[in-house]
């Protein structure tokens, strides 16, 4: 009978790790026996309560034996603990939680795959060939990937093989790593010619680490692990090595739904938002013509329409939205005044909108606007556990620019959230085919707005202790949160639920008309987006293409003229100048005397009238 076993490394604690806790599972059924490698107490309690039970391994936890906390350090550790016994196994599997894994759902694929290899066999390869960090070039092109190795019957019964692995020099650093042990590892296979084998041939890829610049050609049927380390990959290395991670997890959403999950809610919780959107491209470009024409329903039932209608007036162009719904909806409306709440019954009225698809209530204090009406108003409703997807629109007239400059920005959240039937009915699809997605928005408004990079304003100190207050721990984004600016967005309620389960309070809004940055309305507004991160959900921006050619002109315009300015066309290079030139007293000055003044608005909301002269007097000094 076959003898299986693996080695599989931790480094770091079990916390929020559900994808680690899913590939031990998987190991669990597919090794007669399992080391776990860890330097980290309590790992081997919480092993053996989530893992136990359902696995058919006989799982030893041990640490990490004096040699250094890394991968190659945890495979010596672990090969230490086999002993003698290694070399009688048929296949030793060595990964660990560097790696994402297994892809293949299929059970028993890793074992079959394992008790093939006669050599060692690994997942992917680097190509020390095309690696400009070398000195000098080795004598081959292919080096293993340590994400995952399997050593066959013939490489454990080899001589020194395993001697050459407990000689390597594990290092923390993953440059001193590849030096020390896997470019040792691969010159020792290659001068004793024992076969290094790879589920691709040489010439599909082409890069020189194809697990990271080539991942969407790595994530394929049958494929074992993708690098965990391209999760943390800098957003600007995506771009400019024009990574294709959406693509990757699209194919592993179709190979393995399960895992992609886990993946995306690991993601969530480890990276800032505006990073995971920018590495996994969250945007859509929505047609206006459905793409199943006939479809009336979806899967998540009726859809609930939150509306906060302050000028009523507004009625009739939210009824034109409103008839591009092509889903059963139930209205849920909020309005100010009594007179209000009376004109607005009789124009759905006039229009024929049913009774019982509607509800009309008057806020109880003008506080708030549209981040009251809907979590304090409407707060039954959301956690009634009748509807799974809703809509939220407002009378939006944003008094504080120039009326053409409102409108545009009504216009882009009009048109990228309810363009047409057709276009909401391709959205509806996205919440339909995807259950993770749970907020949906226009992309960050920025025609007429200085909202690029500068959109937390006062509001990033009031949302940090509010976001402590809700047990939130997520890191912030430094620049510009992803959410919804103008708080019309389209949601699933469960993935917002910690909004509308916290006790807002009526007076805790400022009172009218100090609606200002820092003030708890537009904290809120900034919160959004964190709490459906937080809930382990989605954020997907959407735009109608006339939209996406009008924002597209203007952002591209602007970063060219930006971009010129630059004393290099390299954007990490572009970064680090930029980070250079901050650092001088007057920028340095500017920000702090921007904070002070933030805060005091917070504090004495009153006085934003009398200060604002002096303080565009001092920006326009410090500019």
């Amino acid at each position: 009978m076959s003898k299986t076993a693996a080695i599989f490394t931790i480094g770091a604690n079990l916390d929020d790790r559900e994808d680690m806790l899913y590939f031990l599972r998987r190991l669990t059924h597919e090794v007669d026996r399992l080391v776990v490698v860890t330097g980290h107490k309590g790992t081997s309690e919480t092993l053996t309560r989530r893992l136990d039970p359902v696995g058919s391994a006989r799982i030893e936890v041990i640490g990490f034996n004096g040699a250094i906390h890394s991968v190659f350090g945890g495979y010596q550790s672990g090969l230490a603990h086999l002993g003698e016994a290694a070399h009688a196994l048929d296949a030793l599997i060595m990964t660990g939680n560097h790696a994402i894994g297994l892809i293949d759902p299929e059970e028993g694929a890793l074992r079959r795959l394992a008790l093939g290899v006669a050599g060692v066999w690994a997942p992917y390869w680097t190509n020390p060939q095309l690696e400009p960090r070398l000195l000098s070039r080795p004598g081959f092109d292919r080096a293993p990937s340590p994400d995952l190795l399997i050593l066959g019957k013939d490489a454990l019964g080899h001589s020194g093989l395993l001697a050459e692995l407990a000689r390597l020099r594990p290092a923390r650093d993953f440059w001193d790593e590849y030096n020390q042990c896997t470019l040792p590892l691969a010159k020792y296979l290659d001068q004793n010619a024992i076969p290094l084998e790879f589920p691709f041939e040489a010439a599909e890829l082409e890069t020189v680490s194809p697990a990271l610049f080539e991942i969407d050609t790595i994530v394929r049927p049958g494929a074992t692990v993708m690098p965990r380390a391209l999760l943390f990959l800098d957003p600007l290395l995506h771009d400019l090595n024009a990574i294709k991670l959406r693509d990757a997890l699209d194919r592993l959403e179709g190979i393995n739904p399960q895992l992609c999950t886990l993946v995306t809610r690991f993601c969530l919780r480890q990276l800032p938002a505006r990073d995971f959107c920018a590495i996994t491209d969250q945007y859509e470009v929505l047609p206006s013509q459905a793409a199943q024409p006939d479809k009336a329903a979806w899967a998540f039932g009726a859809v609930a329409v939150f509306i906060h209608a302050f000028y009523a007036e507004m009625m009739p162009e939210f009824w034109e939205r409103i008839c591009h719904l092509p889903c059963k909806a139930h209205l849920f409306i909020s309005t100010a005044t009594d007179e209000d709440l009376t004109a607005i019954e009789s124009f759905l009225d006039a229009q024929g909108w049913p009774a019982d698809l509607r509800t009309v209530r008057k806020v109880h204090v003008n506080r708030g606007r549209d981040m009251s009406s809907l979590f304090i108003t409407f707060r039954d409703i959301a956690l009634s556990g009748e509807f799974e997807v809703a809509l939220r629109l407002h009378s939006k007239r944003t008094p504080q620019v120039s009326r053409r400059v409102g409108e545009s920005f009504k216009e882009h959240l009009f048109d990228n959230l309810v363009e047409s039937a057709g276009y909401v009915s391709n959205l509806l699809d996205q919440f339909e085919a995807h259950p993770d997605v749970g907020l949906v928005i226009p992309p960050v408004v920025h025609i007429g707005f200085a909202t690029l990079g500068h959109s937390w304003h006062n509001n990033r100190r009031p949302l940090q202790e509010l976001a402590r207050d809700m047990g939130i721990k997520l890191q912030l984004d430094p620049f510009t949160p992803v959410t919804a600016y103008g708080t019309m967005f389209w949601f699933r309620i469960p993935a917002l639920a910690r909004m509308f389960e916290w006790n807002w309070l009526w007076d805790d809004y400022n009172r009218e008309p100090f609606h200002i940055d820092g003030g708890l309305a537009h904290v809120q507004e900034r919160l959004i987006g964190l709490c459906v991160q937080d809930a382990g959900y989605r954020t997907v921006s959407v735009m109608s293409t006339r939209q996406a050619a009008r924002n597209y002109a203007k952002l591209e315009y602007k970063l060219q003229m930006l971009a010129g300015h630059m004393p290099t066309g390299n954007v990490l290079m572009q970064r680090d100048h930029l980070r250079r030139t901050s650092l001088g007293l007057k920028h340095r000055l500017r920000l702090r005397l921007e904070r002070l003044y933030g805060r005091v608005l917070q504090r004495f909301p009153g006085v934003h009238g009398v200060l604002r002269p002096t303080a565009r007097i001092v920006r326009k000094l410090l500019s």
